[in-house]
Protein backbone atom coordinates (compact mmCIF):
# COMPACT_ATOMS: atom_id res chain seq x y z
CA UNK A 1 0.00 0.00 0.00
CA UNK A 2 1.27 3.42 -0.94
CA UNK A 3 1.58 5.92 1.90
CA UNK A 4 1.41 9.64 1.25
CA UNK A 5 1.87 12.00 4.19
CA UNK A 6 0.24 15.42 4.27
CA UNK A 7 3.56 16.99 5.26
CA UNK A 8 5.16 15.48 2.17
CA UNK A 9 2.34 16.78 0.00
CA UNK A 10 2.74 20.30 1.37
CA UNK A 11 6.47 20.21 0.64
CA UNK A 12 5.99 19.17 -3.01
CA UNK A 13 5.77 21.44 -6.00
CA UNK A 14 2.27 21.62 -7.50
CA UNK A 15 3.38 19.37 -10.38
CA UNK A 16 4.85 16.72 -8.08
CA UNK A 17 1.80 16.92 -5.80
CA UNK A 18 -0.56 16.35 -8.74
CA UNK A 19 1.53 13.42 -9.97
CA UNK A 20 1.67 11.87 -6.48
CA UNK A 21 -2.10 12.18 -6.03
CA UNK A 22 -2.75 10.75 -9.50
CA UNK A 23 -0.45 7.81 -8.74
CA UNK A 24 -2.27 7.21 -5.46
CA UNK A 25 -5.66 7.28 -7.20
CA UNK A 26 -4.40 4.86 -9.89
CA UNK A 27 -3.14 2.48 -7.22
CA UNK A 28 -6.49 2.64 -5.41
CA UNK A 29 -8.39 1.66 -8.57
CA UNK A 30 -6.05 -1.13 -9.69
CA UNK A 31 -7.08 -4.76 -9.18
CA UNK A 32 -5.67 -6.20 -5.97
CA UNK A 33 -3.88 -9.41 -5.12
CA UNK A 34 -4.68 -11.48 -8.14
CA UNK A 35 -8.16 -10.11 -8.80
CA UNK A 36 -7.26 -9.53 -12.46
CA UNK A 37 -6.09 -13.14 -12.70
CA UNK A 38 -9.27 -14.34 -11.02
CA UNK A 39 -11.41 -12.39 -13.51
CA UNK A 40 -9.45 -13.82 -16.42
CA UNK A 41 -9.78 -17.38 -15.06
CA UNK A 42 -13.56 -16.98 -14.73
CA UNK A 43 -13.81 -15.79 -18.33
CA UNK A 44 -11.54 -18.56 -19.60
CA UNK A 45 -13.76 -21.09 -17.85
CA UNK A 46 -16.74 -19.95 -19.91
CA UNK A 47 -14.64 -19.90 -23.09
CA UNK A 48 -13.68 -23.52 -22.42
CA UNK A 49 -17.22 -24.57 -21.48
CA UNK A 50 -18.77 -23.04 -24.62
CA UNK A 51 -15.81 -23.71 -26.96
CA UNK A 52 -15.83 -20.03 -28.00
CA UNK A 53 -13.62 -17.03 -27.39
CA UNK A 54 -15.34 -14.11 -25.71
CA UNK A 55 -15.25 -12.16 -28.99
CA UNK A 56 -16.85 -15.07 -30.85
CA UNK A 57 -19.56 -15.35 -28.21
CA UNK A 58 -20.32 -11.62 -28.41
CA UNK A 59 -20.53 -11.78 -32.21
CA UNK A 60 -22.86 -14.79 -32.16
CA UNK A 61 -25.00 -13.19 -29.46
CA UNK A 62 -25.35 -9.96 -31.47
CA UNK A 63 -26.17 -11.94 -34.61
CA UNK A 64 -28.83 -13.99 -32.80
CA UNK A 65 -26.98 -17.26 -33.41
CA UNK A 66 -26.98 -17.92 -29.67
CA UNK A 67 -29.34 -16.64 -27.01
CA UNK A 68 -28.51 -15.34 -23.57
CA UNK A 69 -29.00 -18.09 -21.02
CA UNK A 70 -27.78 -18.13 -17.42
CA UNK A 71 -24.26 -19.16 -18.40
CA UNK A 72 -23.95 -16.50 -21.10
CA UNK A 73 -25.35 -13.93 -18.68
CA UNK A 74 -22.70 -14.82 -16.09
CA UNK A 75 -20.01 -14.72 -18.78
CA UNK A 76 -21.18 -11.23 -19.82
CA UNK A 77 -21.04 -10.19 -16.17
CA UNK A 78 -17.38 -11.24 -15.83
CA UNK A 79 -16.52 -9.56 -19.13
CA UNK A 80 -18.09 -6.30 -17.95
CA UNK A 81 -16.18 -6.43 -14.66
CA UNK A 82 -12.92 -7.03 -16.54
CA UNK A 83 -13.67 -4.20 -19.00
CA UNK A 84 -14.47 -1.78 -16.14
CA UNK A 85 -11.29 -2.74 -14.29
CA UNK A 86 -9.21 -2.21 -17.42
CA UNK A 87 -10.82 1.17 -18.09
CA UNK A 88 -10.24 2.29 -14.49
CA UNK A 89 -6.59 1.28 -14.70
CA UNK A 90 -6.12 3.34 -17.87
CA UNK A 91 -8.04 6.43 -16.70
Amino acid sequence: MQVLKMADLRAMTPEKRARALNDLADAAMAPRNGQAGYLRSQIEGYETKYHLTSDEMLGKLRAGVIVEDQGISEWLFWLSIERDANQSARA
